[in-house]
């Protein structure tokens, strides 16, 4: 207009301008892609608790494993009980059955299964050491059940063989607990299929001895870190580690002490049927309990990545062409009004495909790389 142009002329292209600008596509397919990946991962068993963890799931290179009820069923069965000269073994699995009553460990409920039936010692002054066990006095001696750890925090020295639980009494060892885990159903083909999905490290973090870890390992067939006999601290430093050598982390955990790593990890997610501290920390949740809809679940928050990343690209390159054409005159409001309600309609259509997705299917018998690739 200041150079002398005919009005009509001009505003008629300021009108095509600012129809074709309007941001609709963007701030309304954005969003709806985060909403539509969300609830088809719910669909698929994963509860993703907001958009902001479906990116960072699309995005992890690395995941850390939790053993005992994430990459195992969580359930033990005591399989052998080794005693000292003096020390009967249903006398061993009362004594351990009255400081473990209460607690919710693994070693603790199958040493409470495995206890004589009738009336357990009373415990007085119980007190539980996180990550170590518990101790209480019982009938004048002072008794302590837990791990090796507890051992060491006691200074008592055993040749007794290596096991899960050890019962200590009086500041001597006189019976160890042997057990055995069961592992996840399909943990293995998980881990296959999360390699398959690039991602870099896998590792296992466990409260448990090393060598009952890498057992653990050898019987899920795949090569990974595995580190053994952690607190829940230790846990914290393995993945600031993973993080600090710029891998986006997710952790895998069920217990009250997983949630100081789940808070910390990129993507903290929690087992189903795990601990409510751990579930109310993390950012996913893993619904039925098992771990075989986690990949399911991170090919899933790709592919909504993809899919904004994408409506995006398409929004922004016809507007432009669109502005171009409106200020050289010849854009007519028509295609304005392509640029703007038809690009939103096209991109809301385009997001409302992954409601429609599935999870990939996998061939009968534990089949994975062929899936995958699919």
């Amino acid at each position: 207009l200041l150079a002398g142009g005919d009005w009509i002329t001009w505003l008629y292209r300021a009108l095509v301008f600012l129809v074709a600008s309007c941001p609709c596509a963007l701030v309304i397919s954005i969003p709806l892609g985060f909403y539509a990946g969300i609830a088809a991962a719910a669909r698929q068993g994963v509860l993703i608790k907001g958009g902001c963890y479906v990116e960072a799931l699309a995005r992890v290179q690395a995941v850390a494993f939790d053993k005992t009820g994430t990459l195992t069923t969580g359930t033990l069965t005591l399989t052998q009980v080794v005693t000292t000269e003096g020390m009967e073994r249903g006398q061993a699995l009362a004594l351990a059955a009255a400081l473990e009553k209460n607690l919710t460990h693994p070693a603790a409920r199958a040493i409470c299964a495995a206890a004589p039936a009738g009336p357990l010692p009373a415990a007085e002054a119980l007190q539980e050491l996180p990550g170590l066990g518990v101790t209480a006095g019982v009938d004048g001696h002072t008794v302590a059940c837990g791990g090796e750890r507890l051992l060491r925090q006691l200074g008592v020295s055993t040749t007794l063989p290596e096991a899960a639980a050890y019962l200590v009494v009086d500041g001597r060892a006189v019976a160890a607990f042997v057990m055995a885990a069961e592992l996840q159903e399909g943990a293995a083909d998980t881990l296959h299929r999360l390699q398959t999905l690039g991602i870099r490290r896998l590792v296992m973090l466990t409260g448990d001895r090393q060598e009952e870890a890498e057992r653990i390992a050898d019987r899920l067939a795949v090569g990974r870190e595995v580190y053994g006999g952690l607190l829940p601290e230790d846990k914290l430093h393995r993945v600031q580690e993973l993080q600090q050598a710029g891998l986006p982390t997710a952790f895998v955990g069920d217990g009250i002490n997983d949630a100081p790593v789940l808070a910390c990890a990129d993507v903290g997610i929690a087992m189903g049927l795990g601990s409510p501290a751990a579930i109310e920390t993390a950012d996913a949740v893993l619904v039925s309990g098992g771990l075989s809809h986690l990949p399911d679940g991170i090919r899933l928050c790709r592919r909504v990545m993809r899919t904004v990343r994408a409506n995006i690209l398409f929004a922004l390159g016809v507007k432009a062409l669109v502005l171009v054409l409106a200020v050289c005159g010849i854009a007519p409001m028509w295609l304005a009004v392509f640029a703007d309600m038809g690009v939103t309609i096209l991109s809301i259509l385009n997001v409302l495909r992954l409601l429609l997705s599935r999870p990939a299917k996998r061939p009968a018998g534990g089949g994975t790389a062929a899936a995958e690739m699919s």
